[in-house]
Formats: C-alpha cells, sequence, structure tokens
C-alpha cells in the first residue's frame, strides 16, 4: 500500500557492466499508494553492482555478479544481497538475502536460493 519514488531514477543494471564495477544514488520518496501527495518518509537509496568472477567462454562462459542495495528510510534501513550466476542463456542460480531493521531490532531477514534444473 506503498509508492516509492526514486529521485533520479534508480538505474538497476547498467548497459554494460566493467571491471570497475557500478555505483548509483537516489533520493527515496515514500508515499501512500491511494494518497501520493501524502508523504510517509524520505530517505537515500545506493546500489553496487560487481563483477566477482567471469569463467569459460561462449556456452560455456559464467559470470558472477553481485549488487547490494540499501534503502535508508525513516525508521527503517533494508538491505538486499544478491549473487547470480549468468550464463549464455540467463540466470543459472541467484542467491539473495534481504534483512529490515529499524534501529538495532532485525524486524525480518529472509534468504533465498535458486537454481535453474536442467
Amino acid at each position: 500500500n506503498a509508492l516509492t519514488t526514486y529521485t533520479p531514477p534508480l538505474v538497476l543494471m547498467p548497459n554494460t557492466l566493467g571491471p570497475g564495477g557500478w555505483t548509483t544514488q537516489s533520493d527515496v520518496r515514500l508515499t501512500y499508494a491511494n494518497n501520493p501527495d501524502e508523504e510517509r518518509s524520505t530517505g537515500k537509496a545506493s546500489l553496487e553492482l560487481k563483477i566477482i568472477k567471469a569463467a569459460g567462454t561462449g556456452k560455456d562462459q559464467l559470470v558472477t555478479i553481485s549488487s547490494l542495495l540499501k534503502i535508508s528510510l525513516s525508521p527503517a534501513n533494508v538491505t538486499e544481497e544478491e549473487v547470480r550466476d549468468v550464463g549464455p542463456d540467463g540466470i543459472v542460480r541467484e542467491h539473495e538475502r534481504r534483512v529490515v531493521k529499524v534501529g538495532f531490532l532485525t524486524i525480518e531477514r529472509v534468504e533465498h536460493l535458486f537454481e535453474l534444473q536442467p
């Protein structure tokens, strides 16, 4: 029941991801979905992408990409970490972890592992 606006828009993946990685930042504004003029909270968001490993060539190529998304909205801080193994046909394996904290209290900790089964 919320609408989140990133200014400038948060770019989730650049056109190319080189050895130096990618970092982007945005201001975040949270409003009510049924009343987008009423502000609930504001804060900051950052996203870092890195190539951890690249191996093989052609059909045997596998690239491991890490992403770290941090969103700070009073009173909560959200951290989402993902590690993806990407082959020529798309994502082969994905491990994601999300932690939501309010102050020093962790109110949510979720972890998923997805693997493509041949």
